[in-house]
């Protein structure tokens, strides 16, 4: 098992999770799950967070879909670039792309742009993972990964040359030895040819195989990938996918080390509340209302201290006319309440402000899941952002609050505190009616829910009436509360029910003519997330995510993830109608216990809520089937356009243009719509202000095929950090503005400056004994000095195995590089260290320390005379009474005594050294101590790792030569009179190890 995370030994679960979700051109989703069968992301959440009651692995199970989804995305963005796939043996180039996508991943990670890091990451995951699909690494008889992919600072060796025949033609379907033997014998690399459009390859190559790539058609005919157990060598599918899997757990350690435990944990998702960001207007306007907003800000924040609802990180992003942000990161919750404090508001000219730019900059810098506040007291000027604003809130599914402070002054503190307080939150049903109507609704209650509340909004003449399983009811009036307590803060009326555990069929009646809204929340550890996602039959992946909007007219289908399994099984996922109320039941396919992908064919035009039913194996007599309910917060609105985007390009650089073509086009029935003739309106934003050029319409003109086409240039300023990135968002609106549609775009801006990991040289390395019964007394030590180079960065080290103690310092080498020494010191019961030596850049290095073995004398260490003061035999007065002791060891002429330790007894032990009567080394310990203990055990090491036991009882005179006056044997050899006092050694405390010794002693 790898050492993954130094926190609780099921918190590094983040790393199985994210590789059992390897990409599926292994089709491994089911195999890899036998790690741990019983593991759920759910499981992990709560092992990473004891302390807290509740949680929510909805942001973890998030995590895993967003790079699963990213990692099947290869293939569709990067179907023809072999390098990604390590096809046609682009060995080099595939390398490179791992080890940047890493320093990527690394850089994006730190500066907080959490989701372009997931994206790199599924990427580079499946170039890794491909390696051992498509190479013959696995027929090599290789059992462990390849390391050289990840560290490029070893070479890969033995490369097939580019003339070198390396396959012969398969027999009939039979391809298990269509590999030349001269390339396994000679332990040569190779890789398969593919392409979809060419039969052409060079001559004698291995084809990748399958009925997609026309080169297996050409000789030698045949394949050797290893995607699926029936593909050409399908006999090793296990064993490639069983490398793989290890493959990516290295890698993911590997980032792990170079950012540390809590970034990776904000990376993978794993924290217990969500993130909290302030969008917060700070123009003129705001200045009669900035202390209350700085007020309510602080409250927000103070309240979830110490509490599970604590984030992991602040996101602060100001906005101004006619600029906004930058957005202010930061975990520690008082520097972050001091750069809200410190706000003022002036400036601004016009009353409409910036209040979505900077709802933007914020739905693009905070992860999804995250919780927003906007503080405003004016409409937005920037309307033109609204389907950008709109497009993201659907992306992240994040929760946006708008305060306006005219409101905000007028709402109790116990509301505020309630609405911001809340962890594993869950929409159990919601509907809006508008115009109003008289309805009646309904909603199961099931047993993992908590701290239950309907929210109703509306005018103040609404009636309610609120029903029971049990059919006790309770009504607006407000006379009396036996089913819920009521508040009203202004158009919100808020019921918490009184009784959580009253499972079952509720009802809520609602009577008014003018619109309202009713939702029904609670807390629970199970709620589920979606993906729209595009089925691809014939394609090497199942299925792809669906960037925008899904077609009108055409088949919708949804990744659905449950956040918990145990004891759930899901009986119906459907499609709401918001408009007319109808239901459109999907067709379930189960991937995993908690996983499905769920189709809806032929969706009309509208907007819809997804809705999740099930049953719960801990269900109550009252429950009937369907007993748990619950209801994605965000809705799908169905289009008749299309928009596409035909780049492939994942980085930018700094100073770099990047084109971004795309396509726009309508849809009738499901299909692009030929005949057509429409000129669509183009917004295309960006929330890192970088300069663009864009078109303002695009037209589908004749013989187009129907297709409009447009380009988006981006570039990147000269001076932008590495490790940021830019967020496009291209919108397309028909002229009628009725129909839209987007694509969001994610780039990391990164610049490859260093991949080098630094070095590590150990100078020296002590002994430690053969016999491993004694290591306790003995410890070892090395010395190792590590350097990142002449133009390398400071160095951090930290332990990776081993229990001892760390000390590093700072010298300048000779070529004027810094060079960090490290010293070691540790137990000889672990006689091994493996440090890590991690730069800026995040690259990590490894440094092995040993301690060298001693085979030497087997003669312990003897005592050779006693001298020992009594106790009063009264023991009542023990506790005012000490008694001391002196005694001579030596070990002869054997490899002098290297400690002497207290084994058994609580006094203060001191030493020093002498030469004896025959020239020998002798330590001279004199112990003094409590006479409540009367018998002192001490234990005596000597050089070579033998040790010897010296039992002395109080008042105890043994005959033996006196000692000779104590000398100090110097460095120098020179003698010196010893001081009164020696060093005081460590007294082994620990009760069962001083009881062990005395057995042994007896």
């Amino acid at each position: 098992m790898h050492n993954f995370l130094r926190l609780s030994r099921t918190c590094f679960m983040p790393l199985l999770f994210l590789s059992h979700f390897v990409h599926h051109t292994f089709n491994v989703v089911h195999e890899c799950t036998k790690i741990d069968d019983s593991l759920t992301p759910d499981q992990v959440v709560r092992a990473c967070f004891t302390s807290v009651s509740l949680v929510s692995s909805i942001s973890f199970n998030a995590v895993i879909a967003e790079i699963y989804l990213n990692n099947g995305d290869v293939d569709l963005r990067f179907a023809r670039r072999a390098e990604y796939h390590f096809n046609d043996e682009t060995f080099e180039m595939g390398r490179t792309l791992i080890t940047e996508g890493v320093s990527a991943v690394k850089a994006s990670t730190n500066m907080g742009n959490l989701i372009t890091a997931r994206s790199v990451l599924g990427e580079v995951l499946h170039t890794l993972q491909d390696f051992y699909s498509h190479s013959n690494w696995v027929e090599l008889g290789n059992t462990a990964p390849y390391d050289a992919l990840i560290t490029p600072a070893l070479r890969l060796e033995n490369l097939t040359g580019p003339t070198v025949p390396t396959c012969t033609n398969c027999i009939s379907e039979d391809c298990t030895d269509n590999i030349l033997p001269a390339v396994l014998n000679d332990g040569l690399l190779t890789s398969g040819f593919f392409d979809r459009l060419s039969s052409n390859k060079p001559e004698g190559k291995c084809s990748h195989g399958g009925p997609l790539d026309l080169t297996s058609t050409q000789e030698p005919v045949g394949g050797i990938n290893k995607d699926n157990f029936d593909s050409d060598h399908g006999f090793l599918h296990q064993e490639a996918a069983d490398l793989a899997l290890t493959a990516s757990l290295d890698l993911l350690e590997d980032i792990r080390l170079g950012v540390g435990d809590q970034d990776f944990l904000r990376l993978v998702g794993v924290f217990s509340a969500p993130v909290l960001c302030f969008v917060i207007d700070t123009t003129g306007s705001m200045g009669p209302e900035i202390a209350e907003v700085r007020r309510v800000s602080n409250e927000i924040i103070a309240s979830r201290l110490g509490t599970g609802l604590e984030p992991p990180f602040y996101i602060l992003v100001p906005f101004n006319d006619p600029a906004f942000g930058p957005a202010l990161q930061s975990s520690d919750a008082a520097l972050f309440m001091d750069r809200i404090n410190a706000l003022t508001a002036n400036g601004g000219g016009t009353t409409p402000e910036l209040s979505l730019s900077g709802l933007q900059l914020a739905l693009t810098t905070a992860p999804p899941f995250s919780e927003i506040f906007v503080f405003t007291d004016a409409p937005a000027r920037d309307i033109g952002l609204r389907p950008t604003i709109l497009a993201l809130i659907a992306n992240t599914r994040s929760r946006v609050t708008f305060m306006l402070t005219d409101v905000l002054n007028r709402r109790r503190k116990r509301d505020l505190q309630e609405d911001s307080i809340a962890i594993a939150v869950v929409t159990v049903f919601q509907d809006v009616k508008n115009p109003g109507a008289a309805c009646n609704f309904s909603f199961f209650i099931d047993d993992t829910l908590s701290n239950i509340t309907i929210l109703l909004t509306g005018v103040p003449s609404l009636n309610f009436t609120l029903r029971s399983p049990t059919g006790a009811t309770q009504n607006s009036s407000g006379v009396s509360e036996p089913l819920a307590s009521f508040s009203l803060a202004s158009n919100l009326r808020r019921l918490r029910l009184n009784n959580d555990s009253e499972t079952g069929l509720w009802e809520i009646s609602v009577n008014s003519t003018d619109p309202y809204s009713v939702k029904v929340i609670g807390q629970s550890s199970l709620d589920f997330i979606y993906n729209l996602v595009e089925v691809r039959d014939g394609a090497s992946t199942d299925f792809f995510r669906l960037e925008g909007r899904p077609i009108s007219g055409g088949n919708v289908s949804l990744l659905v993830t449950l956040t918990r399994s145990d004891g759930v099984s899901v009986t119906q996922i459907a499609l709401l109608n918001t408009l007319d109320g109808t239901e459109v039941d999907g067709t379930l396919q189960a991937i995993t216990n908690s996983t499905y992908v769920v189709t809806f064919s032929n969706i009309t035009g509208g907007t819809y809520v997804v809705l999740l039913s099930g049953e719960t194996s801990n269900s109550t007599s009252r429950m009937t089937p369907g007993s748990f309910q619950r209801q994605a917060p965000t809705q799908i609105t169905t289009s008749n356009i299309v928009v596409n985007i035909l780049s492939n390009t994942t980085v930018m650089e700094p100073g770099s243009n990047l084109t971004i073509p795309f396509t726009v086009a309508l849809i009738t029935n499901g299909v692009i719509d030929q005949s057509a003739m429409e000129t669509f309106r183009v917004t295309a934003t960006n929330d890192r202000g970088f300069p663009q050029v864009s078109p303002r319409n695009v037209t589908i003109g004749p013989d187009s095929g129907g297709i409009a086409n447009g380009t988006v240039t981006l570039i990147t300023p000269l001076n932008a950090l590495s490790g940021t990135d830019v967020t496009l968002t291209i919108a397309a609106e028909d002229a009628a503005a009725v129909n839209s549609n987007n694509v969001v775009l994610r780039f990391p801006v990164f610049r490859v400056t260093d991949i080098s990991a630094p070095g590590c040289l150990v100078s020296t390395s002590s002994n430690c004994p053969a016999n491993e019964s004694i290591c306790k007394y003995f410890v070892w030590d090395f010395m190792a000095n590590v350097t990142d180079g002449i133009n390398g960065t400071d160095v951090e080290i930290t332990v990776l195995e081993g229990n001892g103690t760390l000390e590093t310092s700072t010298e300048v080498g000779p070529d004027g590089e810094n060079v960090t020494v490290v010293s070691y010191t540790a137990s000889c019961c672990a006689s091994q260290a493996v440090l890590s030596a991690v730069d800026n850049a995040g690259n990590v290095g490894r440094c092995v320390g040993q301690a060298r073995e001693s085979d030497l004398e087997i003669v312990p260490p003897v005592c050779q005379g006693v001298n020992a003061t009594a106790c009063p035999t009264d023991v009542s007065l023990c506790d005012s009474s000490q008694w001391s002791f002196v005694v001579n060891v030596t070990d002869n002429n054997g490899t002098g005594i290297a400690n002497i330790t207290i084994a058994l007894g609580n006094g203060t032990l001191n030493t020093s050294t002498a030469v004896g009567p025959d020239g020998e080394v002798v330590s001279v310990a004199s112990y003094t101590g409590s006479c409540c203990a009367e018998t002192v055990v001490l234990a005596a090491a000597d050089n070579a790792g033998n040790v010897g036991f010296c039992s002395v009882n109080a008042g105890e005179v043994v005959d033996a030569p006196p000692p000779p006056p104590p000398v100090v044997i110097t460095d120098e050899g020179e003698e010196d009179a010893a001081p009164t006092g020696g060093q005081t050694l460590n007294t082994l405390s620990h009760l069962c190890i001083a009881a062990v010794v005395l057995l042994l002693w007896i």
